[in-house]
C-alpha cells in the first residue's frame, strides 16, 4: 500500500517483516483526509483484516481481524466500533452467499449489504443494536439478538446468473462470483443506492420510499461489475464485461 505526496510512502513493512504470509490488500477508502481504511484476504485459510491508517504516521495502524471462515462466501457481515475495536452489530445475507459490496449512506442512516443473491439487503441503523462495549467475536455469532435485525429492504435483480468455467465463451452465463449483485454506490445527496448487477442491468433505489426502485436500466449486453457516482449525483459510469464504460 503506497501513498504518493512528493515521493512513495509504504504504510506495511512492519506487518511483512512480521508475517510473510500477510493477506493481500483487496480494497481501500479515504474516511477523511488522512484516515485510510483497506481491507485485506487471507489466501492461506486464515481472517480477513480490516486495517486504518493515520497517512501522516505510518507507524501508526489499527488492524481488525475480521471473520475466521475460509473465503467470503459464510454471508456474514460485522460492523466493528474502532474505538474498543469490538463488533457492535453481526448482520447475515444468508450463508450460502457471498457478500460483495458494503457502504453507509452519506447521512449516516442506512446500510447496505449486497451479495451474490443478486439482491442487496437495506437497514435502518435506527433500529440496529449497537453494543458500545467490546465484544467476543465468537459469542457475537451465537446472540440470537444480532441475528434477529430485519431490514428495511430487500433489492433484488432477480434470479442468480447461471455461471460457468469459461463464461466469455457462453452467452447469458457469468463467472463464479459474478452472478449476483457486483456493486453498489450511494448517491451524495439523498438516501439512493445504486446497484449494478451480473444480469447487465443498473438499479436505482430509494430506500425511504415503500416501493424503492426509481430506475431500472439495461445498458450492458454482459455483467456489470463497477458503477461510480458523480460527487453532484448528476452522473453514473459503470464498467462492464462487455468492455463498455
Amino acid at each position: 500500500m503506497r501513498g504518493w505526496e512528493g515521493g512513495a510512502i509504504d504504510l506495511v513493512p512492519m506487518c511483512r517483516s512480521k508475517n510473510d504470509a500477510f493477506p493481500c490488500v483487496e480494497a481501500m477508502e479515504f474516511c477523511n483526509q488522512n484516515l485510510l481504511v483497506s481491507g485485506s484476504d487471507s489466501s492461506y485459510g486464515g481472517p480477513a483484516v480490516v486495517q486504518l491508517w493515520d497517512i501522516e504516521s505510518s507507524q501508526s495502524y489499527l488492524s481488525i481481524p475480521a471473520n475466521d471462515s475460509e473465503g467470503a462466501g459464510d454471508g456474514a457481515v460485522d460492523l466493528y466500533d474502532i474505538r474498543t475495536c469490538g463488533v457492535v452489530s453481526h448482520l447475515s445475507v444468508g450463508s450460502r452467499y457471498e457478500v460483495t459490496s458494503v457502504g453507509f449512506s452519506n447521512c449516516g442512516m442506512y446500510f447496505h449489504a449486497s451479495s451474490t443473491s443478486n439482491s442487496t439487503l437495506v437497514w435502518d441503523t435506527r433500529h440496529m443494536p449497537m453494543n458500545r462495549v467490546q465484544t467476543d467475536i465468537d459469542k457475537c455469532y451465537l446472540d440470537k439478538d444480532l441475528h434477529s435485525v430485519r431490514p428495511l429492504h430487500c433489492l433484488s435483480h432477480g434470479k442468480q446468473m447461471p455461471t460457468a468455467e469459461h463464461a466469455g465463451q457462453l452467452p447469458g452465463h457469468v463467472d463464479e462470483g459474478d452472478q449476483g449483485v457486483n456493486d453498489a454506490k450511494w448517491l451524495q445527496r439523498e438516501p439512493v443506492l445504486v446497484t449494478v448487477s451480473g444480469d447487465g442491468s443498473i438499479a436505482m433505489w430509494d430506500v425511504t420510499l415503500g416501493l424503492p426502485c426509481v430506475r431500472h436500466l439495461i445498458s450492458h449486453t454482459r455483467c456489470v461489475n463497477t458503477v461510480a457516482v458523480a460527487p453532484n449525483d448528476e452522473y453514473l459510469c459503470s464498467g462492464g464485461d462487455d468492455q463498455k464504460v
